[in-house]
């Protein structure tokens, strides 16, 4: 099982937002002239293997976690996190509306 989830993990990785600005963050902080291509290889991998760990961690815990919880514990959360997202997503378009001066 554990074989299915690496490029699953890889994938996730390359499409999260937050992966990719490390990624950018950290080649520009240690720069890319004078680096080989194993200097390249070993950040992608370190950041790979930071990411996969991450993943990792965090599916345990939220799998370990359901066994604790009753389904109306477990619906609140959903409930919650829904709320919370939306607001979020109407906070970044009003916010984005506001400042171009449409309202």
């Amino acid at each position: 099982m554990i074989l299915t989830l690496v490029p699953l993990t890889f994938v996730l990785t390359l499409s999260n937002p937050v992966a990719i600005f490390s990624f950018i963050g950290v080649f520009s902080a240690v720069g890319l002239v004078g680096s080989t291509l194993w200097d390249m290889v070993w950040m992608v991998l370190g950041i790979f293997l930071g990411s996969l760990s991450w993943w990792g961690i965090l599916g345990i815990i939220t799998f370990s976690s359901k066994r604790f919880m009753s389904q109306n514990a477990l619906r609140m959360i959903k409930i919650v996190s829904g709320i919370v997202l939306i607001s979020f997503g109407l906070w970044a378009i009003g916010t984005v509306i506001w400042h171009k001066g449409a309202l």
